[in-house]
């Protein structure tokens, strides 16, 4: 009966120890790797990647009316199934600005995952996002932008001329029939119509 009660005592403790080393031997697959020999791939490439980024990336307004301008660099894991984890801002440029380039890299959801020696890993990735005013460049699909009810461009926001963020009272967004009721067919594509503070 002793012999019997050790056996199973040490079966018992065999089994929990195995599953402790199997455990903690799949940890280590799963933490993200700096070293690899494949690097994580964006399908179709970097310039997929740089288009798709363009498309979706929404320069924040509070930012092009303080005429901020940078990078921000973001860090993020891809997973061994090649979506996209734990995003963060490493290097930040404005609240508005770092939360557009998370909300953005969120989107890049599905990636061509990294390897070692054949087998899939995660691994970290860090993109930086760019945001650069295009200064005086309104095209005919540019909303209409109205500072104390005068049109004007967005060079604006270029040197001497540069509007700050504490001299702003108010800003509107009208959209679509909205925009052209109030401000007819040069609103077409929209109003941003800003209201500064009376000194």
């Amino acid at each position: 009966m002793k012999v019997q009660k050790s056996l199973l005592l040490f079966i018992i403790l065999f089994s929990t120890s195995f599953c402790v080393f199997a455990q903690s031997d799949s940890t280590k697959v799963e933490t993200p790797m700096i070293d690899y020999e494949q690097m994580p791939q964006f399908p179709e490439g970097d310039e997929a990647l740089i288009k798709t980024i363009r498309k979706n990336l929404h320069y924040p307004l509070p930012a092009i009316v303080s005429g901020i301008e940078g990078r921000v660099t973001v860090r993020f894991i891809i997973g061994i199934d090649g979506t996209i984890s734990d995003v963060k801002v490493i290097r930040g440029l404005s609240k508005e600005c770092d939360e557009e380039a998370v909300r953005v890299t969120r989107l890049l959801s599905k990636w061509i995952p990294g390897s070692m020696s054949g087998v899939p890993v995660p691994v970290y990735y860090t993109l930086p996002i760019v945001f650069k005013i295009q200064y005086g460049l309104m095209d005919e699909n540019a909303p209409l932008f109205l500072v104390n009810g005068k049109a004007k461009s967005y060079n604006m926001f270029n040197g001497s001329n540069l509007l700050k963020l504490s001299q702003i009272k108010s800003i509107r967004v009208l959209k679509d029939s909205a925009a052209v009721s109030e401000y007819g067919s040069r609103a077409i594509h929209g109003a941003i119509i800003v209201e500064t503070k009376r000194r």
